[in-house]
């Protein structure tokens, strides 16, 4: 009984790292097309703040899927609506900033109100 709990249970740990394992590399695989956009889009010589922009989108979409599978590990649908909401109010710019704004001009983690809608 010892072995076959101890064979069972080396099974679960490889899968999870498995799982986990194809994760990690599906990031790195999102992160490398972001950077090989960016670098295209210097070597084409498009003007800087549309590359900050496609960049910005870039990155914001791999923060996106991280707080959606986060908040979809929740158990009750209540957890999960609570984790979304809250993951809007992070994601959000304050009111009536603008991309230009120069505090906030390098946070390509946030989204504007007018980028809410896309």
């Amino acid at each position: 009984l010892n072995v076959f709990v101890g064979l069972l249970l080396g099974f679960f740990l490889s899968s999870s790292v498995n799982r986990w394992y194809d994760c990690a590399s599906g990031f790195l695989v999102l992160f490398d097309a972001v950077r090989n956009m960016q670098m295209q889009l210097f070597a084409l010589g498009v003007e800087e703040g549309h590359c900050n922009l496609v960049t910005r989108y870039g990155v914001l979409s791999a923060r996106l899927l991280e707080m959606e599978l986060t908040a979809a590990a929740f158990p009750t649908a209540k957890e999960r609506a609570e984790a979304f909401h809250e993951m809007w109010e992070q994601l959000s710019a304050p009111p009536g900033a603008t991309p230009q704004d120069r505090e906030h001009f390098n946070d390509f983690r946030i989204m504007y109100e007018n980028e809410k809608a896309l």
